[in-house]
């Protein structure tokens, strides 16, 4: 059986102070939770780094270099697997946002979601992963 390939990323601005999160409206298991920009690795050619700046600049018009994705997790399932990216943007990357798809993105405030101020739902692994790349954020920069 062939594995569907997803990627996932959570971009936080150079400062540590801020992720950007979309709220989804599909698939059914994911809708109205909070989760980072991804999609799918649309063929073979295609590596799961080019496949998540692809979806990031699709999804949020912002041109995320390949040396500034950095790979923080790789979770494989029966039926597919899921890359989870860390990205540090400046902010003249962060500049360039505009939200390019049906789905509400947001810029949240770490210390919020740190917290739990915020009443969200958060996508399987989501918050989890906000934290560790906050708490390691000098890795990824």
């Amino acid at each position: 059986m062939k594995k569907t390939k997803y990627v996932v990323s959570y971009i936080f601005d150079e400062n540590n102070t801020k992720v950007l999160l979309i709220k989804k409206k599909r698939p059914t298991f994911l809708v109205g939770k909070m989760t980072g920009i991804g999609g799918h690795v649309e063929n073979f050619d295609e590596t799961h780094y080019h496949a998540i700046q692809r979806e990031i600049n699709e999804e949020s018009n912002l041109n995320i270099p390949i040396d500034k994705i950095h790979l923080i997790d790789s979770i494989c399932a029966e039926e597919y697997t899921l890359d989870v990216f860390a990205i540090i943007a400046e902010e003249k990357e962060i500049s360039n946002f505009k939200n390019n798809i049906d789905e509400e993105q947001n810029w949240f405030n770490i210390e919020d979601i740190k917290s739990k101020k915020l009443d969200i739902q958060y996508a399987y692994g989501t918050y989890e992963a906000i934290i560790y790349i906050h708490e390691n954020f000098d890795k990824f920069k």
